[in-house]
């Protein structure tokens, strides 16, 4: 199985909010539940919205 996953921050984050340690904490909870990070892409913008967003790739193994 493949899922991307797709985050789109709100345009005025809290001072206090770190959107990387948020991630890297999304992806030890991936990790952990058996999930491979296949690929976490850079921030970019979206044009439209001006969020910032961030794209991760995941994949997991399972017998069916």
């Amino acid at each position: 199985m493949g899922v991307e996953i797709q985050i789109f921050y709100k345009v005025d984050l809290a001072d206090d909010f770190n959107p990387l340690e948020a991630e890297i904490a999304l992806m030890k909870s991936f990790k952990a539940a058996g999930w491979l990070i296949v690929s976490s892409q850079h921030h970019t913008t979206d044009p439209d919205t001006n969020q910032v967003t961030k794209t991760i790739y995941v994949t997991k193994n399972e017998m069916i």
